[in-house]
């Protein structure tokens, strides 16, 4: 095996001992305060070097950069303006070039910082033609010294690019400081180790260890599987334990695909202390299983998660011969977020969930397979299936690649990529594709970021957590179509003022209005559930507002529908979000991370208000009610009051509670979960989720509270789904039931129903 140099992030400069000397080449410090022997391409470059630093004026931590200029692509510092924290934000995107120098010395250092995104924001070492190591960032502006070793390399012609291909949160990049170094010290103490395996098991069981926090993916270990000729078959970013009690869980990976082959399982960049854990790693015949799988004190009771390991968007929905098919990014090897994969779990009730094999497997770090969607092509329009019952499709984002379609002719048991991917090349991710029957026309609708003015132009604030002052122009879902799958024609492109209503995991659905088939409306949202109610002809969406409004609020990121659900139902799902740090501080043996929503049935209807989408859960929840622990009838406040807090304990109860109320406009009932002091509550106003599309909401006089109450989840419905939120509870708040009722003015709690909740998990 070819041994690669070690890399690590973790020298201060002030210990490099290094001088003006040691400069690749003139001007690789940037202390010449222009761009002398580097080249621009691309906005992210142009106004740099930028000089000093404003910390303060970025609202951001200090860069910590050397001498007094240094490569900030968030930063704007036009030549000869050179003042600290004018900023242009993430939105430029670009590449920075060194000139060609001789590699002569043993190590090449450089500072680095800004987001942490290796294909897009990564600083690139090229000799002879060919990249050597890549550096990303860490989510954080400060820098940190990075080194990479060249021993192997003298004499060799080198080349430094600087890549800014962003424009997301965090989507700049810092670098500054190029320098020479012969010091032996520089290196940590890391090894690369290798062993040889005949794969003739299906599965290869893992040592995991949980990280305390989201560390840099730097300080991940490389873990390769490398056949005879030296061909990288699989790479995955790693985080082994330090010893045997250390081993949070096993993880589990597939290698019946290369059955009969003898790999080279190889480890880049681990510690000394880690190395006899990496050689634990053993095949086995069946997955990694523990005794409480299923019954661990963090898993919720009636909300889909995975087995082992981290999951995030929920991907490849669709429903085929009594069959509902989940699928969701996945990150098999941890409980944070790496290597995406395609998860994939099937149900027949949308309650009770079936684990299959990983559907689509990530062509190593570089080429992952990010988020997507299934649909059935009942026509057999693609002519992929000789039986003419048509296949199954998944259509997806590959990193490495573009946006590709996968194909199963088995109902989801084993997937092909098509013979032309990727079907599409852009600017984005995230593709919903559907069949538009009026037009005869497949549609894909795909998150875009083409660097272009858009009309309307976007407005601040964008509506995401500390990205308030982005202006996102180039943010919008593009629409395509066609006939056959194959090749695809860009019809239009569709925007919001609002760019986070059109970032991102976009979904576009027909409903009915109340029910009426002749007055459907289409509904168009992204990741942040924020959406738009329109029509649509087959290739463009019209607005029936000129804002957005609030759908499933909190923690339901990135939701969408089945696709060829039955009895024209429209079934959404979405992923509950993160949060894992404070799980792993409270549960360090924490096998799995993240959870999905409950399944909801989408619906339109009319409100005082104007078209409103509704979500509320679906009607096979009710098969896991026990016996109501709580039923009253004509009741009073004060009896559902105390009817409900004498259910508060230091124990998890899985509830169902349902309220019927009544009040006047200036009256209210709150009921909050895990105390007063949580934003983890609902109210009968409407107001437990922020007015952020700050349009009008009209109480009603009569109506319902819902709240499924679940061990992570919490879920919160008024009216029938007229507004509905997911919670998140904190680590802390696991393991308790801590219920309070509270009004306002003299509303009136007409009837309480509690149901205790059963497990989905049949184990």
């Amino acid at each position: 095996m070819k041994k690669t140099f070690l890399f690590a992030l973790l020298c201060a400069a002030a210990c490099l001992g290094l001088n003006a000397d040691e400069l690749l080449f003139p001007n690789s410090n940037f202390e010449k305060g222009d761009l002398t022997n580097w080249t621009a391409e691309g906005d992210a470059f142009k106004n740099q070097p930028t000089q000093g630093d404003n910390p303060a004026a970025r609202k951001r931590e200090s860069a910590k950069h050397e001498g007094d200029f240094w490569i900030g692509t968030f930063e704007n510092n036009p030549k000869g303006a050179h003042t600290p924290g004018k900023i242009q934000n993430d939105a430029p995107q670009g590449k920075l070039t060194s000139k060609n120098f001789k590699i002569t010395h043993k190590y090449l250092t450089f500072l680095i910082g800004g987001g942490r995104n290796p294909t897009q924001l990564y600083v690139d070492v090229v000799v002879d033609g060919k990249t050597l190591k890549r550096t990303t960032g860490n989510n954080k502006e400060t820098m940190t010294r990075a080194v990479v070793d060249l021993r192997n390399f003298q004499g060799k012609t080198a080349r430094i690019e600087i890549h800014d291909r962003s424009s997301d949160g965090w989507g700049h990049i810092n670098a500054d400081d190029f320098r020479w170094s012969d010091d032996d010290a520089l290196l940590p103490d890391l090894v690369d180790d290798a062993f040889a395996l005949k794969i003739d098991k299906d599965y290869l069981w893992i040592p995991v260890g949980n990280p305390p926090l989201d560390i840099p993916r730097s300080e991940f270990e490389l873990l390769s599987f490398i056949d005879k000729d030296g061909t990288a078959l699989q790479t995955l970013n790693a985080h082994f334990p330090k010893s045997e009690e250390e081993i949070a869980w096993w993880a589990y990976y597939p290698v019946s695909q290369w059955k009969g082959k003898t790999l080279t399982i190889s480890v880049e960049g681990l510690p000394p202390q880690k190395k006899e854990l990496f050689r634990k790693i053993k095949l086995m015949d069946a997955i990694a299983t523990a005794d409480d799988d299923y019954q661990e004190p963090y898993r919720n009771r009636f909300h889909f998660s995975p087995h082992r390991g981290w999951n995030n968007d929920v991907n490849g929905l669709y429903w085929r011969d009594g069959l509902w098919h989940l699928m969701y990014q996945h990150n098999p090897l941890g409980v944070y977020w790496q290597n995406m994969h395609w998860g994939h779990a099937v149900s027949k009730d949308l309650i009770h969930w079936e684990n299959r094999p990983m559907a689509l497997l990530q062509n190593g770090i570089k080429d992952m397979m990010f988020s997507g969607t299934a649909f059935v092509d009942k026509a057999n329009t693609s002519k992929l299936d000789p039986s003419g019952k048509g296949a199954v499709f998944l259509a997806f984002t590959s990193t490495g690649r573009g946006e590709c379609l996968a194909y199963s002719l088995d109902d989801g048991a084993t997937w092909q990529e098509v013979d032309n991917n990727p079907v599409i090349k852009h600017a984005g991710r995230d593709p919903k594709v559907f069949w538009h029957e009026p037009t005869k026309k497949w549609v894909l609708i795909v998150y875009s970021n083409a660097k272009k003015d858009l009309d309307p132009p976007a407005e601040l604030p964008f509506r995401r957590k500390n990205i308030e002052t982005h202006p996102y122009p180039g943010y919008n879902f593009a629409i395509y179509t066609s006939s056959d799958l194959r090749e695809w024609e860009p019809v239009s492109n569709f925007t919001m003022p609002d760019r986070s209503t059109v970032y991102e995991c976009p979904d576009l659905v027909p409903l009915p209005v109340d029910g009426d088939p002749k007055n459907t409306k289409w509904v168009v949202w992204g990741v942040m559930q924020y959406y738009h109610i329109g029509d649509f002809d087959g290739k463009t969406f019209t607005p029936m507002y000129p804002y957005s409004l609030t759908g499933v609020d909190d923690r339901c990121r990135a939701a969408i529908v089945f696709d060829n659900a039955p009895d024209k139902r429209t079934v959404l799902i979405g992923w509950t979000g993160d949060g894992w740090p404070g799980m792993v501080a409270r549960f360090p043996d924490l096998r799995f991370s993240q959870g999905m929503t409950l399944p909801m049935d989408l619906s339109l209807k009319t409100t005082p208000d104007g078209i409103r989408l509704f979500a509320y859960p679906v009607k096979e929840i009710e098969q896991l009610r026990g016996k109501p622990i709580i039923e009253l009838k004509n009741t009073s406040f004060a009896k559902a009051k105390a009817a409900l807090e004498a259910l508060n304990g230091p124990e998890t109860k899985w509830l169902d509670i349902v309220i019927e109320y009544k009040q006047k406009p200036d009256t209210k009932l709150t009921l909050h979960v895990d105390g007063l002091k949580t934003h983890t509550q609902m109210n009968t106003r409407g107001d437990f989720i922020t007015e952020k599309d700050g349009q009008p909401f009209t109480p009603a006089p009569t109506g319902e509270l819902r709240m499924l109450v679940d061990t992570a989840i919490i879920d919160c419905y008024l009216d029938k789904g007229r507004r509905a939120s997911v919670k998140r509870r904190n680590a802390d708040k696991i393991g308790t039931t801590e219920l309070i009722l509270e009004r306002e003015g003299d509303a009136e709690v007409t009837s309480l129903t509690v149901y205790p909740m059963q497990s989905i998990w049949n184990k």
